[in-house]
């Protein structure tokens, strides 16, 4: 996370956990409804709630998959005039790295949104991703203009998030908590309720949030311009409609404006173009944030979404315990802070920031080791942040290099080995003899 902790309010216990609560704010989980049984269907026919928009006073139930020939006819015309090929140069079409695999090649074609590429399917708002957009994985993000968006959806996650943290086991840095960038959005994963488990997932190409569980039970909600206070109304509505009780605290943590959820009225922007370019920037930061991870056997988090500080993050340990954190963030208690930062630590991540340099990759080393900030650093283009206390490297700029991904790479391991050998890190024990293979064919975290 961004030097900041994860969010400041205590999650209540799962049903039949026996009432616990841990954190600052107590929180509240009913389970009477956990244990209702739904009666079985055959395979293929599993409902599925709707909310198809925030104005309807009440979920509409549709059929039990069951497409109308009309939406079929639509949906398979507008996809024929979909995939007319949008060719356009490239400046290095064979260039790969070999440590993600993935092509380096930069198009300075049009984006979809240019293009017209985004529709109504069925009444759903659909972006398709085009042959310019697979030409271009790593594409110019709108950052200057999608402020409005990012602070709705920012708020939205945040929702989401604290769900997750009401009812999964507590883990140390926070881990339990996070959300991860999926191949359509970002996702919970599984969130245990009982003796079922549900999963809540953000969907940037069809725009929509879809809550599915263990039992068969669904629910939508698109994704369309409304109000923090509406989508948490619609959310906590679809998940009692699926006999999940939960309460979380409203306040949101890590931003200055904490208008309450259920009275915010004034975050209420979604531009779907906006939602899905910061997606296409986090699904290229998680593939090569994951494959820099092979190069470590200690201690190591996954790639996750702190919806605190809305940053993808990851972090190396060095094994050892850190003092107290003296840092805060707004609205977040300094304990939160304190378990965060509990043990030494060198962090990485990408943080889509609407200020300038724009969205960034950074990285730390916590503590800071002295001299740290004066080390040189891969590309040339990085540089040290002293407002931020961390090293930064913007997007704009790797997105203009010749070999992207390798800029990345060389970034997260030249942050990471100047922070650990100043802080004298026992790096032969942290580290592979040597990168596995892909897929690997004998051992690598024991040979030497």
């Amino acid at each position: 996370m961004r030097h900041r902790a994860a969010p400041a309010v205590s999650s209540a216990s799962p049903p039949e956990a026996g009432g616990s609560t841990f954190g600052a704010v107590r929180g509240v989980v009913t389970s009477a409804a956990a244990t209702r049984r739904r009666p079985s269907m055959p395979a293929g026919m599993r409902p599925t709630v709707d909310i198809g928009s925030h104005r309807a006073s009440s979920p509409v139930r549709i059929g039990f998959g069951i497409t109308r020939a009309s939406s079929f006819l639509m949906v398979r015309r507008w996809l024929r005039l979909a995939t007319i090929r949008l060719i356009s140069p490239c400046r290095d079409p064979l260039a790969t790295s070999r440590e993600t695999g993935s092509d380096s090649c930069i198009d300075g074609g049009h984006s979809s949104r240019e293009l017209g590429l985004g529709t109504r399917i069925g009444g759903r708002t659909m972006t398709v991703v085009t042959d310019v957009d697979r030409q271009e994985p790593w594409p110019e993000l709108p950052w200057r203009e999608w402020e409005p968006t990012i602070s709705t959806l920012h708020r939205w996650v945040q929702i989401l998030g604290k769900v997750r943290m009401a009812l999964a086991p507590p883990l140390n840095h926070w881990w339990h908590i996070t959300l991860y960038v999926s191949a359509r959005g970002l996702t919970t994963g599984a969130v245990p309720y009982g003796r079922r488990s549900f999963q809540v997932d953000l969907d940037f190409i069809e725009h929509r949030l879809q809550v599915t569980d263990s039992d068969g039970g669904a629910f939508n909600l698109r994704l369309e311009p409304m109000s923090v206070a509406i989508f948490y109304r619609e959310f906590m509505a679809g998940l009692r409609g699926l006999g999940i009780e939960v309460r979380i605290s409203t306040t949101p943590n890590e931003v200055v404006d904490a208008t309450p959820f259920d009275v915010d009225e004034r975050h209420a922007s979604y531009d779907p173009w906006h939602a899905q370019m910061f997606w296409r920037g986090l699904r290229q930061a998680d593939r090569v944030m994951n494959a820099f991870r092979s190069g470590f056997i200690g201690k190591a988090s996954p790639v996750h979404l702190y919806w605190g500080s809305f940053d993808l993050a990851a972090s190396r340990y060095s094994g050892r315990p850190a003092t107290g954190h003296p840092a805060s963030a707004p609205n977040c208690p300094d304990w939160v802070m304190e378990e965060a930062y509990s043990h030494e630590e060198s962090a990485m991540g990408w943080w889509p920031q609407i200020e300038a340099p724009g969205p960034a990759f950074y990285a730390y080393t916590y503590p800071e080791p002295e001299g740290y900030r004066s080390v040189s650093v891969r590309p040339g283009d990085a540089f040290f942040d002293d407002r931020w206390g961390e090293f930064l490297l913007p997007y704009d700029a790797v997105r203009s290099l010749p070999d992207p991904d390798g800029a990345v790479l060389a970034f997260l391991e030249s942050t990471y080995a100047a922070g650990a050998d100043l802080a004298r890190w026992d790096r032969s024990a942290l580290e592979p003899g040597e990168r596995p293979g892909r897929p690997p064919r004998r051992p690598w975290s024991t040979r030497r």
